[in-house]
């Protein structure tokens, strides 16, 4: 018996967020990013492999960066409302689908209290944080109260690589 597949990266954008990447990223890209895109919000798309089989279930996330402006700021409301819907989505797909929440994890205290919230109370099954923004990286002082809240539930931290 083979043991469980499980695809622990995989990147989602419910469908009411609106990707950011065909205005943030270049014009040449524009095509393969529309059709990302469309494959980023499919929930059947996601599905598919899981229930033909191929896999047992899907980790997923929401990257901040890809709903982000050029800029790279997500408001802090945008970021409570994805993980509303991963919440829904993980609750619809028990089993399947396993979410980890969106975090900003570089701003401060309202970061650590977002972790809370989408771990302790939503149940997302921990924190999806970028790797750095701007000149600041994870070790930076605004992510500890991220990173000790997620300490303190005892939930995985998956630091994501950004781009230069």
């Amino acid at each position: 018996m083979r043991p469980p597949l499980i695809d622990f990266h995989c990147h989602h954008i419910p469908g009411r967020f609106v990707p950011a990447t065909t205005v943030t990223f270049p014009p040449e890209q524009r095509a393969r990013w529309e059709q990302t895109n469309r494959q980023l919000s499919d929930e059947a798309f996601m599905l598919r492999e899981i229930e033909n089989g191929d896999l047992a279930a899907r980790i997923v996330n929401t990257p901040a960066a890809l709903v982000a402006d050029a800029d790279g700021h997500l408001p802090f409301e945008t970021i409570r409302a994805m993980n509303d819907e991963l919440a829904e989505l993980m609750e619809r797909r028990k089993g399947r689908i396993v979410a980890l929440a969106t975090i900003d994890a570089y701003d401060g205290e309202r970061a650590g209290k977002e972790v809370e919230r989408a771990c302790g109370e939503l149940g997302l099954k921990g924190i999806f944080v970028d790797a750095g923004r701007g000149d600041l990286l994870i070790d930076a002082k605004e992510a500890r109260p991220a990173l000790e809240a997620a300490a303190r539930l005892g939930v995985p931290v998956f630091v994501h690589p950004v781009n230069p």
